[in-house]
């Protein structure tokens, strides 16, 4: 099921929820590692084409699929999430320490698990669950993340919960996704410049004869 669909509001969101959080517990430490950093990813896919006008499917295969896409990673997504104020720096900062755990796990062929020191201290540096609000700390605690002291626990809420909170922002926060014209209004030069009164003349005249083109004389 697409994520899109697997977390779209209705009476089932917070017991799959709670379901992810459970079966990502029960996982391996190298799979819970890589899966909660692909959902992350993919929220802030699904987040940032939402800011986007409608640009169909080839074109967002362009920007997120693909080695030469230039919103491929985690990294570059989470630059833009950023630049357009869709995250804060503190989960900011969280994305980058959650990416580079991932990384641990999934560039190291040797076993790698949440008690190694170097692993500990990057999630013990994560900040969002001291973020999370009573209702979504009952939700993890349900979902099987009931010690945030646990580096497997802190790692696994951290990643859903931004997750889902880019999901509901997409969702509260529609934007307008229609596409904008490809020439500017000649009227709109103003914000950038002040034109000459001789531009002004030459445009009203060529907006005159585009709105009543000359009439061709009979042959």
């Amino acid at each position: 099921m697409p994520l899109r669909d697997y977390f779209k509001p209705g009476p089932e969101f917070q017991e799959r929820v709670i379901a992810l959080g459970r079966e990502l517990a029960n996982a391996s430490d190298r799979i819970a590692a890589i899966a909660g950093a692909a959902l992350l990813d993919d929220a802030l896919g699904l987040a940032l084409s939402a800011r986007f006008v409608s640009i169909g499917k080839r074109w967002e295969d362009r920007l997120f699929s693909g080695a030469t896409a230039p919103l491929s990673s985690l990294s570059a997504k989470a630059r833009v999430g950023f630049a357009l104020g869709m995250l804060g720096p503190a989960t900011f900062a969280d994305i980058e320490l959650i990416r580079k755990v991932r990384n641990e796990f999934a560039h190291i062929a040797l076993s790698v698990s949440f008690n190694d020191p170097g692993i500990m201290e990057k999630c013990h540096q994560l900040t969002t669950p001291s973020r999370i609000d009573d209702i979504w700390l009952a939700i993890a605690q349900l979902g099987g993340q009931h010690d945030f002291d646990n580096t497997k626990h802190r790692y696994i809420a951290s990643a859903r919960h931004i997750a889902v909170r880019l999901l509901e922002q997409k969702r509260v926060n529609p934007v307008i996704r229609s596409v904008p014209p490809d020439v500017l209004p000649w009227a709109s030069l103003c914000i950038f410049l002040k034109p000459h009164p001789l531009l002004i003349r030459t445009c009203h005249r060529m907006r005159a004869r585009r709105q009543h083109p000359p009439r061709s004389s009979p042959g």
